[in-house]
């Protein structure tokens, strides 16, 4: 893979470049999808059709309408200033905005070796002096690196391939018109340049392959960008890798996935919305959950910002990692206590899929006069006296608590633990007829046995999550609602104080960003609206979509990558 580096740099800063300097007076055609360049083996596809039209439907966005404001604007000047200056220090960017790039793809036909091959190229105004201009000091800096590297320029009928090959890769490229390609291959590329031309070649293009196709039914190339992935290699590649770190899965997981043929999706903006729709296709026949039920959404409250439910199968066997370091904490060795306590009472994991059913939710309320949030998960009940056992073994397992406190409540079971140190925690378990719930209280548990004895669900009444889930197919295997506004308004009061503290403390950070111009709340809040999610399964496989100022998938993103960024930076000041 590291010999691959250097190439992927090269590509993605290329393509990179044209998008973010990307003018906004250049007019653009409509695109032919590059799929048909590509042969039908490529396992990796991501197309950009139209950047005029992005750039123009973007400025309609959310998002953009957030960084237009004074206060955001402002609190982006620095940031963007820097980001500005290192730009203008590397001559590639300077000039690729003459090129009036109009699209671009990138495509990885092979995995074999570690060192990928790859097709990628970009549609421009066929100014070959300015992509020559563009390029020159790219060139310059690979001759620097590899001074050895040989150089050719080929003839392919009335084209001429450039060539640059080391000991380590080849890079190849062509201009043919208004069309960048370039290859890792000079073959691939002379594979490409005949396509283009309209010549016929013995390898069918991804554009005639049957999984490509199937995958277009349920998701168009048109939008904003279009990403594919053929599944099977991928799926080689990553058992072998598990297997080799001893986390070979079971077989039934390992059937699960390698039924996986392919995934394709694509992003487009709606107004002020992103759209995102995913479909990921499984082989015939493949054994799909049972469809998702509606009680779980009678968890739901006026206060409700974060709303998440699906189905999913119960392990067969509960394991607990016996890797050493894998338990820093010193919680995988409590479970693993709770796990054989569970075990000697006669609980084992079949018991409890017997006694749980496969769907499960999360429900998070926050009130605006909280400081903090209030969360739930439920798990699906399919045998109650089972089920109720089960929580009873659960709570005498429980090492190192104390015994529950256990009532009655509309005909529910209610388990309090008590609290646990400083935290003010009390941990909860509420079992009904249909659901078991967790909470991290007890008269959040309590309440929940009220709203589900009351049968009411309140999120389905809530206009916003009526009209964000509109647009969306309706769920039969997840759905997902998060109120960003009420989410964000709650969460950044809390964490601005902390922003603009960690800027101080954090050495360096104050040269790049100015927290003491943090915008205020309503800046940002007032453009916010409900994200929503949904998932369907057929025999075709599923079809995911996602619609709001971010998408569900972006949104987790961006969740995972602040909670790492916070944690790698808690591990460098220690």
């Amino acid at each position: 893979m590291k010999k691959i580096v250097p190439i992927l740099i090269v590509i993605a800063l290329v393509i990179g470049a044209i998008i973010y300097f990307k003018p906004a007076g250049v007019k653009a055609e409509a695109s032919q999808s590059y799929a048909r360049l590509v042969p039908a083996s490529a396992i990796a596809y991501l197309e950009l059709p139209d950047f005029e039209g992005t750039a123009e439907r973007w400025k309609g966005t959310a998002l953009a309408k957030i960084a237009a404001e004074e206060e955001v604007a402002a609190f982006l000047e620095l940031p963007s200033t820097n980001l500005r200056t290192r730009a203008q220090g590397i001559p590639l960017l300077g000039q690729l905005q003459a090129l009036e790039a109009k699209s671009a793809f990138l495509s990885v036909l092979s995995l074999d070796k570690n060192s990928p091959k790859i097709l990628a190229g970009f549609r421009f105004n066929g100014d070959k002096e300015a992509l020559d201009a563009a390029l020159a000091e790219v060139r310059a800096q690979f001759t620097r690196q590899y001074p050895t590297a040989a150089t050719s320029v080929d003839a392919h009928r009335e084209h001429f391939i450039e060539s640059a090959a080391t000991d380590q890769f080849t890079l190849a490229s062509v201009v043919i018109g208004e069309h960048y390609l370039v290859a890792t291959d000079p073959d691939i590329l002379r594979e490409a340049i005949d396509r283009l031309d309209g010549e016929e070649v013995a390898v069918p293009s991804l554009a005639d392959s049957e999984l490509f196709l199937a995958c277009l039914k349920e998701v168009p190339t048109d939008g904003e960008a279009f990403t594919y992935l053929w599944m099977e290699p991928v799926a080689e590649r990553l058992l072998a890798m598990m297997e080799m770190s001893g986390q070979a899965m079971t077989p039934d997981q390992r059937a699960n996935f390698e039924a996986l043929e392919a995934v394709a999706a694509t992003t487009r903006i709606q107004g002020s919305d992103l759209h995102e729709k995913m479909f990921i296709k499984t082989s015939p026949g493949s054994p799909q959950t049972p469809e998702l039920g509606t009680e779980s959404m009678m968890l739901t409250s006026e206060d409700t910002v974060l709303f998440f439910a699906s189905v999913m199968d119960l392990p067969e066997t509960f394991e607990v990692p016996d890797a050493p370091g894998a338990d820093p904490t010193g919680m995988l060795s409590a479970l693993d206590l709770w796990l054989a306590g569970m075990e000697e009472q006669g609980i084992t994991a079949e018991t409890i899929s017997e006694a749980f059913g496969k769907e499960f939710s999360v429900t998070i309320d926050w009130n605006e006069l909280s400081a903090q949030p209030t969360v739930l998960v439920s798990v699906e009940v399919a045998d109650f006296e089972k089920a109720d056992t089960l929580v009873r073994a659960m709570a005498a397992s429980a090492s190192g608590l104390q015994a529950p406190a256990i009532t009655e409540q509309d005909g529910a079971t209610l388990l309090i633990f008590p609290s646990l140190g400083m935290m003010n925690l009390s941990p909860s378990i509420a079992l009904t007829t249909g659901r078991m719930i967790f909470s991290m209280d007890g008269e959040t548990a309590s309440k929940a046995i009220a709203q589900v004895a009351a049968g009411k669900s309140t999120l389905s009444e809530n206009s916003d999550y009526q009209s964000a889930m509109k647009g969306l197919a309706t769920a039969n295997n997840a759905v997902g609602f998060v109120d960003t506004k009420a989410l964000f308004e709650r969460s950044y009061s809390m964490l601005r104080p902390a922003l603009f503290l960690g800027g101080a403390l954090i050495p360096g950070a104050s040269e790049n960003v100015d927290f003491t111009k943090l915008p205020g709340t309503e800046s940002i809040s007032q453009h916010l609206g409900p994200v929503a999610y949904s998932s369907n399964a057929s025999d075709k496989g599923y079809v995911v979509e996602s619609t709001g100022p971010v998408t569900m998938n972006q949104l987790i993103f961006v969740i995972v990558g602040a909670a790492a960024g916070a944690g790698i930076q808690q591990a460098l000041s220690q």
